[in-house]
């Protein structure tokens, strides 16, 4: 058995004290995810990073990122978000330490990851595969077909319940969930993105999980942006030979953020009875 833990939407930016919505601090929540990981969990034999671990695309935001982590005694692979910017993680993380730019396919105990690149070409902040990502996911599919699999990608391929958030998941999600349909291989799709603990069971049968933001978590189901004062956490994912898989989140004791905040207009009250 392995035990992996996923952190996720980090928002980090090249001043050390930088702040989400002009209010959150980014890094402080980071080192204290860091630190309650390294207690709960000292039987972790990796870290995936599922993207967004900059707000600000800086090299600086990286090596805080890096320098939050290198007391956890564990290897992280990361994964770019919408916020990231691709060259310079890979740059940044060049330059030694814990923390490593990958995608790819990474085999645990008996499963099989397949780490992926759900980022947008042109900037937007929802997320395509495109049909040249799905067809080399489609032909590394087709080649295992009796391996446990997992998918680990930064945006979700379908929406929350949150209508302003629909915009800002993976475009091509349907394609993804037809392929998944083919591959019944294909157990869990891991994700960032949301900024809350989704768990759900998309139609072909795969669970579908992301982790909750090291930083600050949104209001489930609201028609515009809220935060809310729920405290960082992280997602653990245990795997085994026998194709089990455990997970679950990690919630932190304090929270860096106000309280509970519209990002946008109110909404609309429904009329009185």
């Amino acid at each position: 058995m392995v035990t992996l833990l996923q952190l996720s939407d980090c928002h980090l930016f090249a001043e050390a004290d930088g702040k989400l919505f002009d209010s959150i601090p980014a890094l402080a929540p980071l080192q204290a995810v860091a630190a309650d990981l390294r207690q709960s969990h000292p039987d972790a034999t990796l870290g995936v990073l599922t993207g967004d671990l900059s707000q600000d695309e800086s090299a600086a935001s990286y090596a805080h990122c890096m320098a939050a982590l290198s007391g956890c005694d564990l290897p992280f692979l990361a994964i770019p978000g919408n916020h990231d910017d691709v060259a310079t993680m890979q740059q940044a993380f060049a330059q030694g330490g814990s923390i490593r730019l990958f995608l790819g396919e990474l085999r645990l105990a008996g499963w099989r990851l397949l780490l992926l690149d759900s980022c947008d070409p042109d900037g937007d902040e929802g997320g395509l595969l495109g049909e040249e990502r799905l067809a080399e996911l489609d032909a590394l599919l087709s080649k295992d077909p009796d391996t446990p699999t997992q998918i680990w990608l930064h945006h979700p391929p379908v929406g929350t319940g949150s209508a302003w958030f629909e915009a800002k998941i993976l475009k091509d999600g349907a394609a993804l969930l037809a392929l998944l349909e083919k591959h019944k291989q294909v157990k869990g799709v891991v994700c960032g993105h949301a900024h809350e603990a989704l768990d759900t069971t998309l139609p072909s049968g795969a669970r579908l999980v992301s982790a909750p933001s090291t930083c600050v978590q949104f209001l489930p189901k609201t028609p515009t942006l809220h935060i809310t004062a729920q405290p960082p956490g992280y997602r653990w994912h245990r795997l085994d030979d026998g194709g089990v898989w455990e997970t679950g989140v990690t919630w932190l004791q304090q929270s860096w953020s106000p309280a509970l905040r519209a990002m946008g207009p109110e909404p609309t009250p429904p009329p009185s009875a």
